[in-house]
C-alpha cells in the first residue's frame, strides 16, 4: 500500500469518527471515485474505483483479461469507503436536455438517496442519464462535491 493511499484511509477512517465535519479551505481537495451503495445525510458509502485511462486502461483491462473500450477501464478496488458529506454538498447527476443528450441537473443529498434506492432496488430512472459511478471532491475528510460520470 503506497504511503499516500495509507494517509487517505486513516483520514477517511478519522472523518467516519468526527462528530460533524466542516472542510477547511485552505485544506487541499483529494477527488475519488466509485460507486454509491448508500446515502445518509452524514455519509455516503461507496464502493471505491479507478477511472483509467489510454495505455493505463489498455494494460489494466489486458491484466484483468477483458478490453479498453473507448479508451477507458474501471477497476474495482474491492474496498467500501464511508465518507462524511457536508449538508450543503455540491450534487450534479446527469438528466437530458432539450436535444436528448446527457446535461448536468442539481441534486440535493434526500433527492440522491432516494434514487440510488431507486436504481439499486431495479426501479428506472427515465428523467435521467443514470450511471453507477461517481467522482467525490473530499476536503478534510468531507465530501464537498458528487459528480456523476458519463460513460457512452
Amino acid at each position: 500500500m503506497t504511503r499516500c493511499r495509507a494517509w487517505l484511509i486513516a483520514l477517511l477512517l478519522l472523518g467516519a469518527c468526527a462528530p460533524s465535519p466542516s472542510p477547511s479551505s485552505s485544506a487541499p481537495e483529494i477527488r475519488l471515485f466509485g460507486r454509491i451503495t448508500a446515502v445518509t445525510t452524514e455519509r455516503v458509502t461507496v464502493a471505491a474505483a479507478s477511472f483509467l485511462t489510454g495505455k493505463a486502461a489498455e494494460d489494466a483491462a489486458r491484466e484483468d483479461g477483458r478490453e479498453a473500450p473507448g479508451g477507458f477501464y474501471i477497476r474495482d478496488l474491492r474496498r467500501v469507503d464511508v465518507l462524511a458529506v457536508v449538508g450543503n454538498v455540491d450534487i450534479s447527476v446527469l438528466g437530458y436536455d432539450a436535444a436528448g443528450n446527457p446535461s448536468p441537473v442539481p441534486f440535493d443529498l434526500a433527492r440522491l438517496g432516494a434514487a440510488i434506492d431507486a436504481w439499486n432496488s431495479g426501479a428506472g430512472l427515465p428523467d435521467l442519464y443514470w450511471t453507477n459511478y461517481w467522482w467525490f471532491s473530499v476536503v478534510d475528510v468531507t465530501v464537498v462535491k458528487i459528480e456523476a460520470q458519463y460513460l457512452p
